[in-house]
C-alpha cells in the first residue's frame, strides 16, 4: 500500500527458491546485525542495568542550555538525532531510484491521507487514555520514561490502525480497482 501510494516500483524478484532462500537469509542476517548492535549500543547509552561500562562516566550530569541532563540521555537522543539525516538521505535515494514513472491514482492517494490522518488521530486518542491516569507529579518525576511510554502507546495506536487500513486496502484493490 505505501508502494501504490508514493508510486514506488521495485519488485523483489521472488520467482524462484533460490532468491526467495537469499532474501530470507539476507532478513535474518540484517535482524541479527541489528539487534546485536542495538543492544551493544544500548550497553553504551544507558546508565542502568543494560550498561557493560563506563557506568560512572555516563552517570555524570551534564548541563546544556541551562539545564541538567544525565550524559547517558544525551548519547541517546543525539546519537538517534545523528542518524535521521542519514536515513532520511537513503529514503529519498531509494524512491529516486524506484519510482514509477506515472502519476499515482487519486483514489489511491485519498485513501492514503485519510488513511493516515486516521492513524493519527487514533494514535493521539491511545496516547491521552494513558497519560489522563498519571498525575501532573508523577509524570515529572520520571519524564523520561513516561515520554517512552508515550510513544509506544501512540505507536501501538497507530500501527494497529495502519495495518488494519493497509490489510483493507488490500482487500478492496485486490484487481487493482483503485487504479
Amino acid at each position: 500500500m505505501v508502494y501504490r501510494f508514493f508510486g514506488i516500483q521495485h519488485d523483489l524478484k521472488l520467482d524462484s527458491f533460490r532468491h526467495f532462500f537469499s532474501f530470507f537469509i539476507g532478513i535474518i542476517i540484517a535482524l541479527l546485525i541489528g539487534i546485536a548492535t542495538h543492544l551493544i549500543w544500548d550497553g553504551l547509552t544507558h546508565s542502568d542495568f543494560r550498561t557493560f561500562i563506563f557506568q560512572d562516566f555516563l552517570s555524570q550530569t551534564v548541563h546544556l542550555f541551562g539545564h541538567p541532563y544525565p550524559l547517558h540521555r544525551l548519547l541517546q537522543l543525539g546519537s538517534s538525532a545523528l542518524a535521521l539525516p542519514f536515513l532520511g538521505w537513503m529514503s529519498i535515494h531509494y524512491y529516486q531510484r524506484h519510482k514509477q514513472h506515472w502519476k499515482v491514482n487519486y483514489k489511491i492517494k485519498i485513501f492514503a491521507w485519510c488513511l493516515f490522518a486516521l492513524s493519527t488521530l487514533l494514535g493521539l486518542f491511545s496516547f491521552w487514555d494513558y497519560a489522563r491516569y498519571i498525575p501532573h507529579e508523577v509524570w515529572h518525576s520520571d519524564t523520561y520514561y513516561f515520554t517512552g511510554r508515550s510513544i509506544n502507546e501512540f505507536m501501538q495506536g497507530w500501527l494497529s490502525t495502519f495495518s488494519l487500513g493497509c490489510l483493507l486496502f488490500l482487500f478492496l484493490d485486490r484487481q487493482q480497482r483503485m487504479g
